[in-house]
């Protein structure tokens, strides 16, 4: 019954959602009676209602939900709207002449509204179908993103937040940053499984022989969804109670580093393989669209720089590399000779400012890009996707070493999370399990930008403890002054400590064998799953999360394990987890294993590993260092203390 409803819902909200994104196309009027006025008398306006549509757009390409953001616009590039939308999407027209085709067989007495009308409630129904075997349906964002009316990239016109800056432009010295934020990237995938390492050769030869790369090998992502993981991994901020979702949220000026480096006088630049479309413009995605963009100069995506949509809604990272080396060499144009005039001046110290750059790469998420001219050399596409980022990583150190920023140049790398390619299902939204806990994160930095040998040893130290990837926000900010007096997240963020999870700077502070790492789907689970309970006085509603909970710790090879709870209202038969249910995960060799059957998970938990958890428990209410306040009351924390006690 449960699933009927919802694939009633899907159905309703497929119409709502999509229809909303045609008639702003002018492709859907809803005006029924005037339509049937119209075609009594003779007078068929459709034609001229698509032609008014596509006029309209023009004025229409503002960020939806966006009205409340403040700042400049990237101007047009002259184009008109249906001009360019043509030239950025040619899908587009082939995906409305196929509905149009389709409806006019299936319902050949219907007006094409109707049809349209038809074929979006049979997207309903797909959807309907493919969630109801927890399968991930890319489709349904394909379909929003192509018929949506907005359009983020170098050419349309879009509203985003360019807060002051602090500092004018190059007046302040530093390093240039890269900060990748790479989607579904799994540590222990990568790192651990034998696939994983022979995908990755350059990437291997730095983390061995290279003295200037760190790479975390024990890292915990803060939760299996993107918008928790996401959000995270770029503020520093994982919310552990209502109090952190609004500190994140409040800024006037944005909460993401890379307003940081803006407001310090960087030059600031975001390359995105994944389309920056109505999909993650609307609802809850929205939020991620501020992080993408926020303070950024240049924005570059597969709309704006018309990419083929080559990993569902995304391109090849590849692709972003020679956007990215244009634009080097822009800003570097922009410097000149120095000069003498005060004009020539500011152009020169923009020109010579250092830089900010961050990418948003896809390639491992769902259904995971695979270079189809390389012949079929592992078994599973995610093998592949990892054989992509490798080469991306060897072509960015290349346009680095090319344009002589290399040896100026700080590279962070981060998965916001991880993913679990070989369960034949899309878990990680439903579910936790090592493979989607375990994500990578890297740093490049060059010894002579770092502030003694002793920021050097301690990088390297905690490359072998268990992190976080909320370690990476006060690392980054570190570095920038050579790990000299380090970053202190709580600190340096006082209002955040009522509700924050958040991590610690890499560079000057040794982990503790005794650390734990805290996994919260707060944000994304609130948005909830409705339940019908019979009472004793009858039926009545209740409204409750999706809840999953993790508490990570490492103390040895032998005890790499994560005490986890999962409270979703179906099975996930893949994984062995019940709708309400305890379990411990094992990380380490024992997710070498790719078969499908191996599940790195208990599903009793022992006595021993009771106590094993207390003394981790205990370890958070004491600790000031790592945790403020908010954590230590926070709802996993308190749910495990009355589990296990």
């Amino acid at each position: 019954v449960g699933r009927i409803v919802f694939g009633l819902v899907c159905t309703v909200g497929s119409v709502w959602i999509y229809v909303g994104a045609l008639r702003r196309l002018g492709l859907v009027r809803l005006d029924w009676s005037e339509r049937r006025r119209n075609l009594a008398s003779g007078h068929d306006e459709n034609d001229e209602t698509v032609a008014k549509g596509h006029q309209a757009m023009g004025d229409n390409d503002d960020v939806e939900g966006g009205s409340n953001l403040e700042g400049e616009e990237v101007e047009s590039d002259g184009l008109s709207s249906s001009s360019r939308r043509s030239a950025l999407c040619p899908k587009r027209q082939t995906l409305i002449s196929f509905l149009k085709v389709a409806s006019s067989i299936l319902w050949p007495n219907s007006n094409v509204e109707r049809g349209y009308l038809m074929a979006l409630c049979a997207t309903g129904g797909l959807a309907f179908c493919l969630n109801s075997r927890r399968w991930y349906a890319p489709v349904i964002f394909a379909f929003l993103a192509a018929h949506s009316s907005d359009r983020e990239g170098n050419g349309a016109a879009v509203k985003k937040r360019m807060p002051p800056r602090h500092h004018p432009v190059g007046s302040v010295p530093g390093p240039n940053v890269i900060f990748l934020q790479h989607e579904s990237l799994s540590g222990s995938v990568m790192l651990n499984t034998d696939h994983g390492v022979r995908a990755m050769p350059f990437f291997q030869t730095k983390m061995i022989h290279d003295p200037d790369m760190y790479v975390f090998e024990h890292v915990r992502a803060g939760s299996g969804n993107t918008v928790d993981a996401l959000p995270s991994l770029m503020t520093g901020c994982l919310p552990s109670n209502n109090d952190g979702i609004k500190y994140v949220q409040a800024s006037s000026e944005g909460r993401s580093i890379g307003y940081d480096f803006y407001k310090r006088g960087y030059r600031t630049a975001s390359f995105s393989s994944r389309a920056l479309d109505g999909g993650i413009k609307t609802g809850t995605w929205s939020r991620l669209f501020d992080l993408l963009t926020g303070a950024m100069e240049r924005v570059a995506d597969p709309l704006g720089e018309d990419w083929p949509m080559e990993n569902a809604e995304g391109s090849d990272d590849r692709r972003t590399l020679g956007a990215f080396e244009d634009w080097l060499d822009e800003i570097g144009r922009e410097g000149g000779d120095g000069g003498s005039s005060n004009a020539t001046a500011s152009a020169a110290a923009a020109g010579n400012a250092p830089f900010y750059a961050q990418f948003y790469n896809f390639n491992q998420h769902y259904p995971y890009m695979k270079d189809e001219n390389k012949p079929d050399a592992f078994p599973n596409r995610y093998f592949d996707s990892l054989a992509t980022t490798d080469e991306f990583l060897e072509r960015l150190f290349g346009v680095l070493e090319r344009t002589g920023k290399l040896n100026s140049t700080i590279v962070v790398g981060s998965g916001d999370h991880g993913d679990d390619p070989f369960k034949n299902s899309y878990v990680r939204l439903t579910a936790l399990n090592s493979n989607v806990l375990h994500t990578a994160s890297y740093i490049h930095c060059p010894r002579h930008l770092l502030a003694d040998e002793s920021v050097a040893r301690t990088l390297r130290r905690n490359t072998q403890q268990l992190t976080d990837t909320l370690d990476l926000y006060p690392t980054i900010q570190s570095l920038v002054r050579g790990g000299k007096g380090g970053y202190n997240y709580l600190a340096e963020n006082p209002e955040a400590a009522r509700g924050c999870i958040s991590g610690v700077d890499l560079s000057t502070v040794n982990v503790p064998g005794e650390r734990v790492v805290v996994s919260y789907n707060l944000k994304s689970g609130i948005a909830a799953e409705a339940t019908i309970l019979h009472g004793a006085n009858g039926v009545h509603g209740e409204l409750h999360r999706k809840k999953l909970f993790a508490l990570s710790t490492r103390r040895g090879a032998e005890r790499d394990l994560s005490l986890y709870y999962r409270k979703v209202n179906s099975r996930i038969e893949e994984l062995k987890q019940g709708p309400d249910d305890l379990y411990v995960l094992e990380f380490g060799n024992c997710t070498r294993d790719i078969d499908a059957k191996n599940l790195c998970m208990r599903t009793e938990v022992s006595e021993e590993d009771r106590a094993y958890f207390r003394d981790a428990i205990r370890w958070i209410k004491r600790d000031a260092t790592f945790f403020g306040e908010g954590v230590r009351t926070c709802e996993p924390v308190e749910f495990f203390s009355g589990m296990i006690s």
